[in-house]
């Protein structure tokens, strides 16, 4: 069922249901214990955030991510959309510190 949500909350973000999206996303996230798909669910979430631009929850949920999945294989995007958002929030040397860690 979780990855069920997933792929819809893929398919919602795209059209701008960001609100229902955050809803689901976290519903879901309470019942997972997956952490592979939890992590990538979490991951969602964060996007959702940013694309409602609500660059402050997304920034946090991704510096998150980054503390929570040292090893993930998408360590360098979440430091790019950490980066993102915290330039959005003019946020200059955290987003520039994100930047370049994403690029190591």
């Amino acid at each position: 069922m979780a990855k069920v949500q997933s792929e819809l909350a893929e398919l919602n973000l795209e059209s701008g249901a960001q609100d229902m999206v955050i809803q689901r996303l976290t519903t879901t996230l309470a019942t997972v214990t997956d952490e592979a798909l939890k992590e990538g669910l979490l991951y969602q979430l964060a996007s959702a955030h940013y694309r409602k631009g609500d660059f402050e929850t997304a920034a946090t949920r991704f510096e998150q991510l980054l503390l929570d999945y040292p090893l993930s294989k998408l360590r360098g995007s979440m430091h790019f959309q950490a980066g993102e958002s915290r330039l959005k929030l003019k946020e200059t040397v955290a987003a520039r510190d994100h930047f370049a860690a994403g690029m190591q």
